[in-house]
């Protein structure tokens, strides 16, 4: 049952399903069972996470200066 879990919570959070969802899907009680045991983040998870993001402000943007270095 628990290989069941592993992939139903995984591939519900890949899908962008809300982790409350997918929670209550899996009939846990606490979400920290649900998110730290059974919600499994790979590289490809990671990868399309970041290509999601929109792209740095090119300097003389509308709005911005770009970016600054602040370290």
């Amino acid at each position: 049952m628990a290989v069941a879990h592993n992939s139903l919570i995984t591939h519900t959070e890949r899908a962008g399903v809300c982790p409350k969802v997918a929670q209550t899907l899996a009939r846990y009680s606490d979400i920290r069972l649900t998110l730290g045991i059974y919600a499994h983040v790979e590289l490809y998870d990671q990868t399309t996470a970041i290509e999601s993001l929109p792209g740095p402000p090119a300097i003389g943007e509308v709005g911005g200066e770009g970016w600054r270095l602040t370290g």
